[in-house]
């Protein structure tokens, strides 16, 4: 059963009002990817990780729901530094000799 309107109207005001503005994602949120619309994808599923701690957090989650809480940011902000961590291997130093070599050479080297 869901919540009531009212409840949910509350709740939404509450994990939306401390999401950042829009500006601070132009400003500050891995200015350097170029590729708009993996950047875009990158701010929803940053916007839906603190949607999904807010609602943990006013409910004060304790116990298991806590640890549901935690479980959850790693494995969310987890998969946005994967995304970042591909783009940057794959589409910045893509062309790069010092990547390539890296990637192949078996065992510990020196760059």
């Amino acid at each position: 059963m869901p919540f009531s309107e009212d409840l949910q109207e509350k709740i939404l005001e509450y994990v939306y009002g401390h999401l950042p503005r829009d500006e601070w994602y132009e400003d500050k949120f891995y200015t350097f990817i170029a590729d708009e619309t993996l950047r875009k994808r990158l701010i929803v599923e940053y916007e839906n990780s603190r949607v999904i701690y807010k609602i943990f957090e006013g409910l004060q989650a304790k116990d298991e729901l806590l640890l549901a809480q935690i479980k959850t940011q790693v494995i969310m902000f987890v998969s946005i530094q994967e995304a970042v961590v591909n783009y940057v291997l794959f589409d910045l130093l893509d062309d790069k000799d010092l990547y390539k070599i890296s990637c192949f050479k078996k065992g510990l080297h020196k760059l």
